[in-house]
C-alpha cells in the first residue's frame, strides 16, 4: 500500500493489487485544513504522522484500511509545520517549523510536549539519521544537529540560487546526503566532503529528488508527502550504486559560478568597496573559495589605469 497527501489536506490510501503495479483506491481522510507538507510511517506501531496547516497529527491504521486520529485537538502553531519524524523507536514525534526554526518533540501516547529546541536557521526541510537531524537551512546548504541536544555538529555547503525548500534524504550505507536542486543539478554530499553527480546521473523525474535506500521496515518516504510500501521493490534509487560510482565528479570549479563574477563586476560598476567585494566573494563561495583561483581576475582590475570599460573587457576575457 502507499499513501500520499494533497493540497486540499486529504490523505489518500491505495493498495497494490498485483505484480503489474495496479493500485486500487481504499480511503481518503481529511488530515489538515491546509496542504499536507510531510508524511512519515512507523511500521512498529502502525502509525502515520502528518504535518500541515501549522500542526502535526498522528494516525492509526485500522483493519479496514482507514486512518483515525490519535490526537484529538493538535495545537496549531503560527508557523508552517514542514516535516515530521518518528523518534525514540516510534514513541515520540519530531515536528519542525519553517519560519521559526523550532523543533518540537511530542510523546505520542499520551500526546504531550516533551521538549522544544531551536536551530540556527529557518527550516526548509529535514532528514533524520538515527540521532542526527539534517536541516536544509534556506541559506547556504545543510546543517547537521545532534538529537536531542541540537548541538550544531557540521555544515555541508552548496550554492542556492532560489531560496525555496529543497528535499533532503540520507543514504546511510553509502554515507551520502542527497539534496534537491534548484537549477537542474542534484547536489550529493559525502559525510566528510562534498561531491556532485554530473548531468548524466540526474533523477529521471526531473525534479531533482531521490530517496534513501530501501529499508528493512518495508516502508519509505517519497518527497515531502508520500509513503510507499517497498515489499515489492528491490531499491528506490533512481540512480544505482554503480551509476553513482561511475558519475561522481569533483566539485565544479568555482570559476564557473556566475554569481561570483557578478560580485567582481559589482566592484567596477557600483560603490562596492574592494575589501567588501573580497568578503562578499568569500562568503558566496564558502569552502570553495581559494585566493589563487581569483588572482588573475582581481589583478586585471588594477591594470587598466582606472578605465572601467577596459577593466570589464579584461574581466570578461578571463571569464571566457
Amino acid at each position: 500500500m502507499f499513501t500520499f497527501g494533497v493540497s486540499d489536506g486529504n490523505i489518500q490510501l491505495y493498495e497494490r493489487l498485483n505484480d503489474v503495479c495496479t493500485f486500487e483506491f481504499w480511503s481518503s481522510t481529511i488530515g489538515h485544513s491546509g496542504a499536507i507538507k510531510s508524511l512519515v510511517w512507523d511500521p512498529d506501531h502502525c502509525h502515520l504522522a502528518s504535518a500541515g496547516d501549522g500542526s502535526a497529527q498522528v494516525w492509526n491504521l485500522t483493519v479496514d484500511n482507514t486512518f483515525t486520529p490519535v490526537v484529538s485537538q493538535p495545537e496549531k502553531q503560527p508557523y508552517i509545520a514542514c516535516t515530521v519524524h518518528f523518534y525514540d523507536k516510534g514513541a515520540s514525534l519530531l515536528v519542525s517549523y519553517l519560519e521559526s526554526g523550532d523543533m518540537f518533540c511530542h510523546s505520542i501516547e499520551p500526546w504531550d510536549l516533551k521538549w522544544k529546541k531551536k536551530v540556527q536557521s529557518r527550516i526548509g526541510n529535514t532528514a533524520l539519521d538515527v540521532n542526527f537531524l539534517l536541516v536544509s537551512n534556506l541559506k547556504d546548504g545543510v546543517d547537521k544537529y545532534a538529537v536531542p541536544t541540537f548541538q550544531h555538529v557540521q555544515s555541508y555547503t552548496h550554492v542556492i540560487l532560489d531560496n525555496i525548500p529543497l528535499q533532503i534524504s540520507v543514504a546511510r550505507q553509502l554515507e551520502l546526503i542527497d539534496v534537491g536542486g534548484d537549477d537542474g543539478i542534484t547536489p550529493i554530499m559525502c559525510f566528510k566532503a562534498k561531491i556532485f553527480l554530473d548531468d548524466k546521473a540526474k533523477d529521471s523525474s526531473g525534479d531533482g529528488e531521490r530517496e534513501d535506500e530501501a529499508q528493512s521496515d518495508g516502508l519509505q518516504t517519497l518527497g515531502s508527502c508520500t509513503s510507499i510500501d517497498l515489499h515489492y521493490l528491490d531499491e528506490l534509487f533512481v540512480v544505482s550504486d554503480h551509476d553513482i560510482n561511475e558519475h561522481i565528479l569533483q566539485s565544479p570549479s568555482p570559476l564557473m559560478e556566475t554569481g561570483a563574477w557578478d560580485i567582481l563586476e559589482g566592484h567596477l560598476l557600483t560603490d562596492l568597496l574592494f575589501g567588501d567585494m573580497l568578503e562578499k566573494l568569500q562568503t558566496y563561495l564558502g569552502p570553495q573559495y581559494c585566493q589563487e583561483d581569483w588572482k588573475e581576475a582581481v589583478d586585471s582590475m588594477f591594470l587598466m589605469d582606472g578605465d572601467v570599460g577596459k577593466a570589464l573587457t579584461a574581466l570578461h576575457a578571463i571569464k571566457g
